[in-house]
């Protein structure tokens, strides 16, 4: 069946309704054509694009074959170009160049590739390594599936690496006298505390918009555009003949790659509340603002509202105070969690507390 640009995302539309946007960050459902449009769209314009995975396995999966390598007919192809070349009759093959690095080259029949590659293929492990590489003909930062799956580790520090390796890029065409550089962010719904999100800290505003069932939300003074695919019409109904719908049907999985909801997250503890009779014990500083702590006969609220008057003050942004929070005032909210008896204002706040350890390494 080929691509219904009324059912499947079609990222032309978000280039021309927001050409100021520097961060595109898709967010949809399974299967609704958010790799397939972008990488078309690179191919049609001639805009060559760095396409980004998570580690240096995903790029070896991606590129079986060595680009020096002599190549036949029957070369693996498990590219994302794979439907791509079936529906446009195109030959785009993915070569390996070296550990965590690879590219996408139009081939012969005979699979050889031609030319220069239209795209790198880099692993976020790898980025680092990559010095003195030039990538200044790249258009395109492209982070594939920058959400990650339950069951993937991931280092906390991505979403930072992701930029870093912008900066590379959009410095080295700046000075070449290229258009600028975009970040284009993909992935399915799956949580919406990521890496990525709390780098570019765009939690809250996932989760608002899934609240007001919001599909685009332009963060004008920033340049980032947060693009929430909707149950688009139809698209359901083509999705719903997949028999993995029917096994799975009822299920967080089913909520998230049919409705486009964070499924796995819990947004229990998420809201605002009442604050009189409730004293502040803690001032926090962290991410280069202050939240506060308060405590109450009804339990603790966890908020941005200010107060001049604390009974402690911690800065998150010292190794030595991190250590003292967690062991003062994390561990005993932790205990108010499972008694039901914490609020957080935001859910950028609950992800914050709920993954501490893990952010801090402690």
């Amino acid at each position: 069946m080929s691509k219904n640009t009324k059912i499947y995302f079609n990222i032309e539309d978000d280039f021309k309704k927001y050409p100021q946007a520097t961060v595109l960050v898709i967010v949809g459902g399974r299967g609704t054509g958010k790799t397939f449009s972008t990488l078309q769209h690179c191919y049609k314009s001639g805009k060559k694009f760095a396409f980004m995975k998570r580690t240096d396995r995903d790029v070896d999966m991606m590129c079986p074959l060595s680009i020096n390598a002599k190549h036949d007919k029957a070369c693996i192809d498990v590219s994302p170009f794979k439907k791509l070349n079936m529906l446009n009759k195109w030959n785009v093959r993915a070569f390996k160049v070296a550990k965590g690095l690879g590219g996408f080259w139009k081939c012969t029949n005979n699979n050889e590739p031609v030319g220069d590659p239209i795209g790198y293929i880099v692993s976020l492990y790898s980025i680092s390594k990559l010095t003195g590489a030039d990538f200044s003909d790249c258009s395109y930062e492209i982070f594939d599936e920058f959400i990650p799956r339950q069951y993937e580790t991931t280092k906390q520090t991505e979403g930072e690496q992701v930029i870093e390796f912008y900066r590379t890029i959009e410095r080295s065409s700046r000075i070449d006298g290229g258009d600028g550089v975009k970040i284009i962010l993909l992935a399915n719904s799956l949580t919406v505390g990521s890496p990525m999100a709390r780098t570019l800290e765009i939690t809250n505003d996932l989760v608002d918009m899934q609240k007001n069932n919001e599909e685009i939300r332009m963060l004008e003074d920033r340049s980032i555009l947060i693009h929430r695919l909707p149950d688009i019409e139809g698209f359901r109904e083509i999705e719903m003949q997949d028999p993995i719908y029917k096994v799975m049907h009822g299920t967080k999985w089913a909520e998230m790659s049919l409705n486009n909801t964070f499924a796995y997250d819990d947004f229990t503890y998420i809201g605002k509340q009442k604050m009189k009779g409730m004293r502040c014990i803690a001032r926090v500083h962290w991410n280069n603002k202050y939240f506060y702590i308060y405590k109450g006969e009804n339990g603790t609220y966890v908020t941005m509202s200010r107060s001049n008057n604390y009974d402690f003050d911690y800065d998150l942004e010292r190794d030595g105070e991190q250590q003292r929070f967690y062991l003062e005032q994390v561990y005993f909210l932790r205990e108010d969690l499972q008694d039901d008896r914490i609020r957080f204002e935001t859910y950028e706040l609950y992800d914050m507390f709920i993954n501490y350890r893990k952010l801090y390494k402690i």
